[in-house]
């Protein structure tokens, strides 16, 4: 076990709404959803940065700091805007890939991305062939995503870590204090990162065509649900969707919620080339 002072990092995706979750092809496919684009998140950190924890739909990570603390936390800073860029380009390709008219399919422009920074010393000890981060400054950070905050996109970073890493150059930031629970109040720097383009709406879902990106996802959506459903594949902690539990019955509104629309659509096709 040793004290290390490091950059602290939590990059959490949320915005699906409880309506969104009430059938399992949309649970299903949300799980899905987020995953790839907090993978998407994840490849794009680098060293010094190093994942602590997965965390459902978040991502915990650290950088301990041995040299120029304002150097490292620049760095780290510069890195948690890349999270941004990667979110969005991966939150495009999934809305273009159009494959399923569920709810969650359907709202994938509704998801976002914020993330919270916070810097001091913490507890690093291993456990079995991990190492785990603990201390008053990891319960912190946690504790910061839970706020007032009402706009989607953002990046929170206490007080500590702005005056060390100087902020985000040339873009504007709000001060303001936010109650972190049992812990008191804190204050804070805030930027709202805005869409500088604003992300396609969705069309009718079709079916894919072979070989495409589109299939791919498609493919990989069926294939997490039948493990899940038939219990291959253990569900991750997702505190934004629900901890519901599978059952037969949740097998049979699946098949129904995916079988049922490729009918349509090849039914379709099936009528346009006769006429």
């Amino acid at each position: 076990m040793e004290i290390k002072s490091s950059c602290l990092v939590i990059a959490d995706i949320s915005g699906y709404t409880r309506f969104v979750m009430l059938h399992t092809t949309s649970l299903l496919h949300a799980e899905t959803i987020i995953t790839d684009l907090l993978e998407a998140v994840i490849a794009q950190s680098e060293h010094p940065l190093t994942i602590a924890k997965l965390e459902g739909d978040a991502v915990f990570l650290y950088a301990t700091v041995e040299g120029d603390q304002r150097v490292a936390t620049r760095n780290v800073l510069k890195q948690v805007t890349e999270f941004f860029d990667a979110f969005r380009t991966k939150e495009r390709a999934l809305i273009g890939c159009n494959t399923c008219g569920c709810p969650a399919c359907r709202s994938i422009d509704k998801l976002h991305l914020k993330a919270v920074l916070h810097y001091g010393d913490v507890v690093i000890k291993k456990v079995g062939q991990f190492l785990e981060l603990a201390g008053e400054n990891v319960i912190l950070v946690h504790r910061l995503l839970k706020n007032s905050i009402t706009i989607k996109n953002y990046i929170l970073m206490t007080d500590t870590y702005y005056q060390l890493s100087g902020g985000l150059e040339g873009e504007r930031v709000e001060s303001r204090t936010e109650n972190a629970e049992g812990m008191g109040d804190v204050s804070v720097k805030v930027y709202y990162l805005r869409e500088k383009i604003p992300l396609p709406a969705p069309a009718p879902a079709r079916i894919p065509e072979p070989g495409t990106e589109s299939t791919i996802l498609y493919e990989r959506m069926n294939d997490y649900a039948y493990r899940r459903l038939s219990g291959l594949e253990p569900r991750r902690k997702f505190s934004s969707l629900p901890d519901t539990k599978l059952t037969r019955l949740s097998r049979l509104d699946y098949a129904i919620g995916r079988l049922i629309p490729q009918i349509i659509a090849t039914l379709s096709r099936v009528f346009a080339k006769k006429h």
